[in-house]
């Protein structure tokens, strides 16, 4: 990618693409050593399994018989022995302590192993959002120093505790610009777009086929971090109707690989557009910008 103007958008813009990048390396790089992992678990659980079945059949908690040689039922009685106590709990006797070790974790890892890639996901998907959150904070920034008067901030005055802490009148400007920054950085998505069209004036016309899809990312995260991925009733009365799902009020919200890859192809296309736009209206030299987004991904959803 091409240095830009420190006084542009575009080291913001190289950042935010950079910090996809990292996401997508992050899942290519921890999925298959989860996979060898799990895969591992599975061999060792598989031995302990194949022995506690020998163990139970010796202890006539089962009739069937093993479909173990005599040699295997031997080996295996040797390691494990099952039995009752009074109350009919059954009780597990390990002739080798490294056994008894790997009992206990195998049976911890098979709760714990579905869990696994799902927090990858997740937190991918969280993390994602934040970068998001952070070039659109950007973006802000960068059209309130352009247009100062565009900050509306007439409702809100001046405490006497904030002018003392002015040196000047750029510290009193910066810290209306802050201000009015994070009031929209505390409204939802949707709320966004609609500053971005009334107060920008910003047109956005590559928006329209990804608005429905980007609401939803951002209030699946939102169900992520605030609920546990529970869905609720926020979630189902916010999701626009082209993005109606069939899981019901109480379940646990799914994201997959799929649904992730697809999330960071689609937030990274419209907020690389839409830094790209601004950065147009304010007067930049954009054909840098177009280049820097002129990649596989961009040139795909483009065509």
């Amino acid at each position: 990618m091409s240095t830009l103007d420190t006084n542009t958008l575009g080291n913001d813009i190289q950042t935010f693409s950079n910090s996809l990048s990292l996401i997508r390396n992050y899942m290519a790089i921890v999925k298959p050593a989860i996979q060898q992992h799990l895969t591992e678990s599975d061999k060792e659980a598989s031995e302990l399994a194949r022995a506690v079945t020998c163990a139970a059949y010796k202890a006539g908690l089962t009739k069937d018989r093993p479909n173990f040689s005599d040699q295997e039922l031997t080996a295996f009685e040797d390691r494990i022995k099952i039995k009752l106590d009074k109350n009919k709990r059954i009780i597990f006797a390990f002739k080798d302590k490294k056994d008894a070790d790997s009992f206990k974790n195998t049976m911890k890892a098979s709760s714990s192993a579905p869990l696994i890639p799902k927090h990858l996901y997740e937190s991918s998907l969280i993390s994602l959002i934040s970068n998001v959150e952070w070039i659109f904070s950007k973006i802000l920034h960068s059209h309130y120093q352009k247009y100062p008067n565009s900050v509306d901030d007439s409702s809100r005055p001046f405490t006497f505790k904030d002018l003392l802490s002015f040196s000047n009148i750029e510290d009193a400007r910066e810290f209306l610009i802050q201000r009015a920054a994070e009031k929209v950085m505390r409204s939802s998505y949707p709320d966004w777009i609609e500053h971005l069209k009334s107060f920008m004036k910003l047109k956005m016309p590559y928006l329209e086929k990804y608005h429905d899809e980007l609401t939803e990312i951002f209030l699946r995260r939102n169900l992520i971090v605030h609920n546990g991925g529970i869905i609720n009733n926020i979630y189902l009365s916010k999701l626009p109707k082209s993005k109606s799902t069939p899981q019901k009020l109480g379940e646990k919200i799914l994201v997959n690989e799929k649904y992730l890859n697809e999330a960071i192809d689609k937030c990274e296309l419209v907020f690389l557009l839409l830094a790209t736009e601004v950065s147009t209206k304010h007067g930049g030299e954009c054909d840098n910008l177009f280049k820097l987004i002129n990649n596989e991904l961009a040139y795909k959803h483009i065509k």
